[in-house]
């Protein structure tokens, strides 16, 4: 996981959405004190809007690009995260 800054880490998860634990201390085997997940499409909404362009539909599919390339509109709610060939 990601130390972000005063106990709060962060890590993705294998659908393409985040993982926020907010412990105690800033160590991985601190207690928990609180946690939430945001799915993919949410977080990309997180990334937009502090992006210094804010939110449009435009920096969310940057973010969504950047973040893991799910294609919204072919998999429409399920979440399957496109793995490019290499």
């Amino acid at each position: 996981m990601f130390h972000a800054k005063d106990g709060w880490f962060f890590e993705r998860t294998v659908d393409g959405g985040v993982k926020i634990i907010k412990r105690e201390l800033a160590k991985d085997d601190s207690p928990v004190v609180a946690q939430t997940y945001l799915d993919h499409s949410g977080w990309c909404s997180i990334i937009a809007s502090v992006s210094w362009r804010g939110e449009t539909a435009e920096s969310w599919d940057d973010a969504n690009k950047f973040h893991g390339g799910i294609d919204e509109q072919e998999h429409g709610s399920q979440v399957k995260i496109r793995r490019e060939e290499q």
